[in-house]
């Protein structure tokens, strides 16, 4: 596998990072560490799925070499692929970044060449669940709230999809490893610090299915324009007032259809979801059947008097 990319990337980024670039490199890392879960599923075995994990690590450092989630990130990969010196490399560049970051110490204690592969499943169970918190802690810390965000954008549905996965697959994970400790230590603590996982994944559930209105609305925000567009059209070609009035009975079904979207968006808007990705294509929508309606008036008043 190569990684020479990087490598360089990491030498030869700015210093200045907007907030844009965070929010990206932040969501590419996640795309990492969702890779890195499923690979971790398969037994680590999947060359791809690394290779996949790698890459969105690899773009995240590019937007920002400060974030040190990446570094981690190919710190785990490095470990678990038989690498020490690299897994170690890129230890160092996140210990530079966020020094007391809880996985630091716990990474570094598999950093053994002989052991690397195998030192996870030969912990003692005390090791055992300090592993489990600090994977726990470190899901909730890279689960940022702010992704759960609803969307219009299809992109951006899909990688909610993506996320949603990933909580869902990490509490199934997680459940699973704090079962096989039941019997051997108490683990109340333990499912109890699940719970804000179990939020966000309600709160990742509630996004997609806002965001499949949102995806819904504009489906039928883009119908509509269409229509005010072909009525626009044949508008130009009217002379018979008669016609008009035919034609300003479908703009009022349209007008209707805009009301019943607006209460939709109010509805939204009322229980606190963001509606701008959406409110612009209603906007939009608006303002043409305005034009439409301006433009039907122009029309009938010159008929009425007989211009042509």
């Amino acid at each position: 596998m190569d990684f020479k990319l990087l490598n360089s990337a990491v030498k030869t980024l700015q210093n200045g990072v907007g907030a844009e670039h965070k929010e990206t490199s932040e969501l590419s890392a996640f795309q990492g560490f969702c890779c890195l879960l499923l690979a971790e599923q398969e037994g680590f075995q999947n060359r791809e799925r690394l290779k996949k994990a790698a890459d969105a690590f690899g773009a995240s450092i590019q937007f920002n070499r400060k974030n040190p989630d990446p570094y981690l990130g190919l710190a785990y990969l490095f470990i678990w692929i038989n690498e020490p010196e690299s897994a170690a490399a890129y230890l160092d560049a996140a210990a530079e970044l966020a020094p007391d970051h809880p996985d630091l110490t716990l990474l570094k204690q598999w950093i053994h060449p002989a052991t690397s592969r195998t030192v996870a499943h030969d912990v003692e169970t005390d090791g055992h669940y300090e592993l489990l918190e600090h994977r726990i802690s470190d899901y909730l810390f890279k689960l940022n709230p702010t992704h759960a965000i609803p969307s219009v954008d299809p992109e951006r549905y899909l990688k909610l999809q993506e996320q949603h996965r990933f909580v869902s697959d990490a509490l199934q994970t997680l459940k699973a490893q704090i079962s096989d400790l039941q019997g051997e230590i108490d683990t109340f603590d333990l499912e109890i610090k699940l719970d804000p996982l179990y939020k966000q994944l309600r709160a990742f559930e509630i996004a997609l299915k806002i965001s499949q209105t949102y995806l819904r609305l504009r489906t039928q925000i883009i119908k509509n324009c269409e229509e005010v567009d072909r009525l626009e059209t044949q508008l130009a070609h009217e002379s018979n007032a008669e016609s008009i009035k035919i034609l300003e009975a479908k703009i009022e079904i349209l007008l209707d259809q805009c009301d019943a979207i607006a209460d939709q968006l109010d509805e939204f808007d009322k229980n606190g979801h963001d509606i701008s990705s959406i409110e612009k294509y209603y906007n939009e929508l608006c303002e043409k059947i305005e034009i439409l309606q301006d433009s039907v008036e122009d029309t009938l008043e010159r008929l009425s008097k007989g211009v042509n």
